[in-house]
């Protein structure tokens, strides 16, 4: 079961990036990789994501982030990852904002990581929405700007409703911090008490 879910994210986002002419050489990847061949996925990928192919890029990330069947690499998944976002990889865009906030496979770089919440949150990606307004709100990379944060997190919170609702439990502790602190939404306890609970997740206004 968590193999099916892991193939079908990773053919929906790849194939949504996979140019054409390097289709075949990232679906044998991508099958090299499910059936754990790493060694041959890599070879398989390199290529193509040497040629461009986001979806190749992509996951090539994943493997040197995951350490599978190589060793840990960060700086060469960050490498891969920066190029899939680079093609508007809205997930990726993401996960490279996190990285350079967290200097993890780069240095960290608060203006880097601004930049890429930016191409993600432009998407409509709710997480990168509510992380830029964090940016604005403690003027961290971006210069401080409450307005701005409040409108991030405005457009966030809309998307992490639906998500949270739907049983999302990233979305469930997200909206959670966000009716503790009043970020985008009025400020209320009881909602914010609610969500962590429904989320699973400890905290300590949960606990109470």
């Amino acid at each position: 079961m968590v193999m099916r879910r892991v193939l079908s994210k990773v053919v929906l986002v790849g194939l949504c990036f996979s140019a054409a002419a390097w289709a075949d050489a990232y679906e044998e990847g991508l099958m090299a990789y499910v059936n754990g061949d790493y060694k041959q996925a890599i070879q398989l990928l390199k290529p193509a994501a040497e040629k461009g192919d986001a979806g190749a890029a992509h996951m090539l990330g994943r493997i040197y982030s995951e350490a599978s069947g190589v060793p840990k690499d960060s700086s060469e998944a960050m490498k891969w990852m920066v190029q899939a976002a680079g093609q508007g990889f809205a997930h990726v865009q993401f996960a490279v904002a996190e990285n350079y906030e967290r200097g993890e496979g780069a240095k960290a770089d608060d203006k880097q990581a601004a930049h890429w919440y930016r191409q993600a949150a432009n998407q409509g990606y709710p997480m990168a929405q509510y992380r830029l307004g964090g940016l604005y709100e403690q003027g961290r990379g971006v210069e401080q700007d409450q307005a701005k944060a409040n409108r991030w997190y405005r457009l966030a919170a809309g998307q992490l409703m639906v998500k949270a609702q739907q049983g999302d439990s990233d979305s469930q502790f997200v909206l959670g911090v966000m009716f503790e602190k009043g970020q985008g939404v009025g400020r209320d306890l009881q909602q914010a008490k609610f969500w962590y609970q429904r989320s699973g997740r400890q905290s300590a206004l949960a606990l109470k």
